[in-house]
């Protein structure tokens, strides 16, 4: 089973979905020889929509030699002859462009009509971010070998547990209600929040990566944003500071000026000084008390 990007302009995949199938030229006869029947295709479309909309499978493979697409009926010949016919695994609700999912950072090819896609990282993050937005079941759409790697731990559970308590007991310490795992609707758990109140939405919310897909914690973090108005934190690895913030530039550029981002080092950094500015206070008996 092979791994298939289409990419086209939105109104050359509004006439394709008409009848479920694709085209290409003698440019790419090559690589149109190597479909099979049961290959996974993933639609993505131009600018300005810029990402994929939906998924298929490869049910029959056909030439043909009658004008389809709108340039070849307006010119009367056949531009794409070499094609195939799919069978839709989902298809993303319009507006395309705010529906979408964001790949410009996972480096997958698009430059083409028919991409081949191998490498096993990109593809499991691009289900991965699918069945986030989408909330689908993409384990069909894996490979073995792809189901293992979608199924391995992306982020070291030593290091990401360790700063997720830090940020925790920094909170504490602030007298602020901080909580680990806290559930956010139909997207799993945001890693820490702070609340000024029981039974109040949280003022801060945290999301910890160590390593893994950023785009993940990107998505619960403006979920908690766009909900509650709360103050988004990303806490990453210095080394991953510049790829963080040219996805928060490109697909979620409507929280660029609300969300921070803070490395692990600044996290153990505080933690430390704060812990002794705690242990000293509690020698001397200092009542002393950070009220947020």
């Amino acid at each position: 089973m092979r791994f298939w990007v289409l990419s086209g302009s939105e109104e050359h995949w509004v006439r394709a979905l008409e009848e479920n199938k694709w085209g290409v030229g003698s440019n790419l006869k090559k690589r149109w020889d190597k479909l099979s029947p049961g290959d996974v295709l993933a639609f993505y479309v131009k600018a300005p929509v810029s990402g994929i909309i939906g998924f298929g499978i490869v049910e029959r493979i056909a030439e043909e030699n009658i004008p389809y697409w709108q340039e070849e009926v307006e010119s009367s010949q056949v531009i794409w002859p070499f094609r195939w016919y799919f069978r839709i695994e989902h298809l993303c609700e319009k507006s395309w462009k705010e529906n979408k999912v964001f790949i410009k950072d996972l480096r997958i090819e698009i430059r083409a009509g028919l991409n081949s896609l191998t490498n096993k990282e990109a593809i499991s993050s691009l289900l991965t971010r699918a069945n986030v937005a989408w909330k689908i079941d993409v384990s069909r759409l894996m490979a073995p070998e792809i189901v293992k790697i979608a199924k391995v731990e992306e982020k070291p559970v030593r290091v990401h547990d360790k700063i997720r308590d830090m940020i925790r007991d920094i909170g504490e310490v602030d007298n602020w209600i901080a909580e680990i795992e806290y559930p956010i609707e139909d997207l799993g758990d945001l890693d820490v929040v702070w609340r000024r109140v029981p039974t109040g939405n949280p003022t801060y919310v945290f999301e910890v990566q160590i390593g893994g897909d950023i785009f993940q914690a990107l998505v619960k973090l403006k979920h908690a944003f766009d909900e509650w108005n709360s103050i988004p934190f990303l806490v990453i690895d210095k080394k991953l500071r510049e790829k963080a913030r040219g996805i928060i530039g490109g697909a979620f550029h409507q929280i660029k000026d609300k969300i921070r981002i803070v490395t692990t080092e600044e996290i153990e950094e505080l933690h430390n000084i704060q812990s002794k500015d705690k242990q000293i206070k509690d020698r001397l008996s200092l009542p002393f008390a950070n009220i947020p």
